[in-house]
C-alpha cells in the first residue's frame, strides 16, 4: 500500500483535492496530516493520503468517444446508462436501464433528432379579394455527447452542437400551394419572391383580386322643393300653427329651369383571386322625361313654358297652369275638369263636380258636390254630403295594394291550416290536399271568396301588358272547384308570392301621397292617399279613409259616428258622444290610435283585431304588441 501526498493552502482544501483525484468521498478518505505551516506570509497544509487501489472498471467520454476500462481481479465492470434523447446498444442490443460494459463490447449510440420542418399558412378574405400567406421554418438541431471524466457508473447526456435550417420555400412552391386552394388570379409575384428572400416570417398579400366598380347613375336635380307637399304637422304646440296656410302651392315663372340631369358614368366588373368574374351593379341611364309645360334644353335642362306649378309624378316632370273661380262654382260655371290646379274663391254649391289634375283649394262650403283630385285637396269652409277624393288613381291602387296584402297574410295562415289538418289527421287518412284546402275555404276562410273576386275586378284598371300571374293562379285554384285540383298545399305558396310580386309592381306606381286638409264634414265620404287633416270643428257620421294619417288638431274638435281609417295613426281629441252613437276608429296593423276622450260604443280596430269601449274613458292607446295581441291603453274619465 502506498502514501501520496497533496498540499493546499488549508486542510479542507487538501481533503478535496485528494478526494477528487482519487475519486473517492471523505468519509473513505484515510489521511494524516505531514506538514502544517502558518505565518504572517506564508500558509499551506501538506496531507499524506493512503492509495486505496480501485479494481472497478472504468467508463468514460472524450470528444463523442465512449471509452472502457475493464476491472482488475476481484473488480467489478463499469455501468452505462443514457439520458433524455439518447438511444444506445451494446452488442447489438438496446439498453432501456443501465448495462455492465465491457472494453471488448461493441458500444453504439445516436439521438432522438426532429427532422426541420417548413410551413405555409393560406388565409383567404370573406369578399375573395384578398390571400395572405406566412412562412414558418423550425431548424432541426444537432447533438453530440457531454465529455465526462473516468467512471465507476456513467450516465451518457448530450447537448447541441448546431442547427440545420430546412431549404427556403421557392416561389414555384408558393403558387403550387395556392393555386391547391383555388387561387389562381392577381398573385403578387415580386412581393412573394422577396418576402421569401428576406426569410423573415411575417403575413404579406400573395393575391389580390379587382374589386367590381359600380356604374354611377344619372342623378336629377330638382331645383323645386318635390317634398313640399308632405309636410309633417307638429300638433304639440298646436296654438301656434295655422294649418290653414300649410299648403300653399309652388309656383315658377316661363324660362326657369326646373331641373337638372347630371350624368353619371359606367364602372366595370371586377375578377376575384378565384379568377370569378364579379359582376358590377348596373345602372339604366335616367332620361328626362318631361310632361306639359316644360322642355327640354341642351339634354339635360328642363325649362318651365309657362307659370305655373311644377311637379313630378312616374319620373315624369310637367308645369300645370291653376285655373281660378272668381265666386262660386254653381251652374252659370258649370262642372269644372282641369288638369292643372283649379282655386275656389268662393263655394261648390249643391251638385257640382271639380275634377283636378293637380291641387284643389276651396274658400268656403261644398254642399252635396264630389271633389276628386290628383294632388291636395284644401278646403276652408264645411263639407256637407260630399264625396272628396284626394291622390287620383293612387286611391284605387292603395286599396288593391290592401287587398293583396290581406290575401298573402291569409293564405300564410291557409298553408299553416292545411299542415295542422293533416298532422292531426282531422279529416281523416283518406283526404289529399285539395279537398283539405276546399273545405277550409268553405268553412274557416270563407270570406277569401269576397277578397278573392275584389282582386280579380280590380285587375281592370291594369295596362294591357301588365303581369296577371296572380289573377291566373286564382282562378286556377281557387275560384269554384278548382282548389281539388290542387296535389300539394305547397301551390299556395306560389299564391303568395304572386301577391308580393303584384304588391310590388303596384307600389313602383305610386306617385308621392297627397292629403286633404279641412275644417268639418257630415253625411260626407273623405279619401286620401297620404293624410288628412281636420283644422275646424271636425266630423260628423262621415266615412274618412287617409292610407296614412288623420290628425284632428283643435283641442275641442269631434268624431261622432261613422267610421274612420288610417293606414298609420289616428289622432283624435273627442269620439262619439254621452248617448253612444256608433263610431268606429281604423288602424292597419302597425298602427297607432290615440284619443283624448272617447265614451261608450266607441270601435277601437288595429290591423283587424277590434275592441268596444263600454265606459266613458280618457288618455286611450290602442296598438298591436309583439305577440300581435290588441292593446287598449286607458283611463276612466
Amino acid at each position: 500500500m502506498s502514501e501520496k501526498l497533496f498540499k493546499a493552502g488549508s486542510l479542507d482544501e487538501c481533503i478535496k483535492i485528494a478526494c477528487s483525484e482519487l475519486n473517492i468521498s471523505q468519509d473513505s478518505l484515510k489521511y494524516r496530516i505531514v506538514e502544517e505551516k502558518k505565518s504572517l506570509f506564508k500558509k499551506y497544509v501538506v496531507i499524506s493520503v493512503e492509495e486505496i487501489k480501485d479494481n472497478n472498471g472504468k467508463v468514460s467520454v472524450n470528444d463523442g468517444v465512449i471509452i472502457v476500462k475493464d476491472p482488475e481481479e476481484g473488480g467489478k465492470p463499469a455501468i452505462i446508462s443514457t439520458g433524455k434523447g439518447i438511444y444506445l446498444t451494446v452488442n447489438g442490443i438496446d439498453v432501456k436501464d443501465e448495462i455492465e460494459v465491457y472494453a471488448k463490447d461493441e458500444i453504439k449510440y445516436s439521438f432522438d433528432e426532429d427532422e426541420s420542418q417548413r410551413f405555409i399558412d393560406v388565409n383567404i378574405s370573406e369578399d375573395k379579394l384578398e390571400c395572405k400567406i406566412s412562412v414558418k421554418y423550425i431548424p432541426k438541431k444537432t447533438y453530440k455527447l457531454i465529455d465526462c471524466s473516468e467512471s465507476k457508473r456513467l450516465v451518457l447526456r448530450r447537448q447541441v452542437s448546431g442547427k440545420v435550417m430546412p431549404p427556403k420555400f421557392t416561389f414555384e412552391e408558393v403558387k403550387e400551394e395556392l393555386a391547391r386552394v383555388g387561387v389562381v388570379y392577381g398573385i403578387q409575384e415580386e412581393d412573394i419572391r422577396n418576402y421569401l428572400d428576406s426569410g423573415k416570417e411575417e403575413i404579406i398579400v400573395a393575391a389580390r383580386g379587382e374589386p367590381a366598380v359600380d356604374d354611377i347613375p344619372d342623378v336629377i336635380k330638382y331645383k323645386f322643393d318635390v317634398e313640399e307637399k308632405n309636410k309633417k304637422y307638429d300638433d304639440s304646440n298646436y296654438d301656434n300653427i295655422d294649418y290653414r296656410d300649410a299648403n300653399e302651392i309652388v309656383c315658377v315663372k316661363k324660362g326657369d329651369i326646373i331641373a337638372e340631369r347630371i350624368p353619371g358614368s359606367e364602372g366595370k366588373d371586377g375578377k376575384d383571386i378565384f379568377g370569378k368574374v364579379i359582376k358590377k351593379k348596373s345602372y339604366k341611364s335616367k332620361p328626362l322625361r318631361v310632361g306639359t309645360g316644360c322642355k327640354i334644353v341642351d339634354d339635360n335642362i328642363v325649362v318651365s313654358e309657362l307659370d305655373g306649378r311644377p311637379y313630378v309624378k312616374s319620373n315624369i316632370i310637367s308645369v300645370k297652369e291653376m285655373y281660378e273661380v272668381q265666386g262660386d262654382v254653381n251652374i252659370k260655371t258649370g262642372n269644372i275638369k282641369f288638369i292643372g290646379d283649379v282655386k275656389i274663391h268662393g263655394a261648390v254649391t249643391e251638385g257640382m263636380t271639380i275634377e283636378s289634375g293637380g291641387i284643389v283649394e276651396i274658400m268656403r262650403n261644398v254642399e252635396n258636390s264630389t271633389v276628386s283630385a290628383v294632388g291636395d285637396i284644401i278646403i276652408r269652409g264645411n263639407i256637407l254630403g260630399s264625396n272628396i277624393s284626394a291622390g287620383g288613381d293612387d286611391v284605387t291602387t292603395l286599396k288593391r295594394i290592401k287587398d293583396l296584402e290581406s290575401f298573402a297574410t291569409n293564405m300564410t295562415s291557409l298553408m299553416e291550416a292545411v299542415s295542422q289538418v293533416k298532422k292531426f289527421n282531422l279529416l281523416g287518412y283518406d283526404k289529399d290536399d285539395g279537398e283539405v284546402i276546399k273545405y277550409l275555404l268553405e268553412t274557416k276562410y270563407r270570406f277569401m271568396n269576397k277578397t278573392c273576386l275584389s282582386i280579380i275586378k280590380d285587375c281592370m284598371y291594369d295596362d294591357i301588358d301588365a303581369d296577371d300571374r296572380i289573377i291566373t293562379l286564382i282562378r286556377q285554384w281557387l275560384v269554384g272547384m278548382a282548389p281539388l285540383g290542387i296535389k300539394n298545399y305547397g301551390v299556395l305558396n306560389d299564391l303568395v308570392q304572386a301577391a308580393k310580386y303584384k304588391i310590388e309592381e303596384l307600389n313602383e306606381k305610386l306617385a308621392l301621397p297627397v292629403n286633404v286638409n279641412i275644417s268639418y264634414c257630415q253625411d260626407s265620404t273623405i279619401k286620401s292617399s297620404g293624410d288628412i287633416v281636420f283644422t275646424g270643428k271636425g266630423e260628423y257620421i262621415s266615412n274618412i279613409t287617409a292610407y296614412r294619417k288623420i290628425n284632428f288638431t283643435v283641442p275641442n274638435s269631434v268624431v261622432r259616428g261613422g267610421e274612420l281609417y288610417a293606414g298609420e295613426e289616428i289622432k283624435c281629441k273627442n269620439v262619439g258622444s254621452l248617448g253612444g252613437v256608433a263610431t268606429k276608429l281604423s288602424v292597419g296593423e302597425k298602427g297607432h290610435i290615440w284619443i283624448a276622450v272617447a265614451y261608450q260604443n266607441t270601435k277601437l280596430s288595429v290591423g283587424g283585431k277590434e275592441m268596444i269601449l263600454d265606459s266613458p274613458s280618457r288618455n286611450i292607446h290602442a296598438y298591436l304588441d309583439s305577440k300581435g295581441d290588441l292593446v287598449v291603453d286607458k283611463l276612466k274619465l
